[in-house]
């Protein structure tokens, strides 16, 4: 689950999408027009349309993943012991 917004996720790599979203953290460039995305997939299908060679560049941003991992890291202990609980020993 979310811990920005409450929605819920089968798998953890929608969840991580899903945050990536929430910070607006693009990190996957398409090298022939510097356009970025949130996942792969994404920036495949943009080069697959475009006819774009397949030259890909990665933005990475400890920042953004140190916070990405402690949202995820949130959403296990909400799943664990329910959001009351992680919000009251905070």
């Amino acid at each position: 689950m979310c811990s920005l917004c409450g929605k819920k996720f089968p798998f953890e790599q929608a969840l991580r999408v899903h945050i990536h979203q929430h910070l607006l953290y693009r990190k996957y460039e398409c090298g022939s027009c510097t356009k970025l995305f949130y996942t792969e997939v994404e920036r495949d299908a943009h080069c697959k349309e475009k006819e774009h060679f397949h030259k890909f560049g990665v933005k990475f941003s400890p920042y953004c993943e140190l916070y990405v991992n402690q949202l995820l890291k949130d959403a296990e202990y909400i799943a664990m012991y329910g959001i009351d609980n992680v919000v009251t020993q905070r």
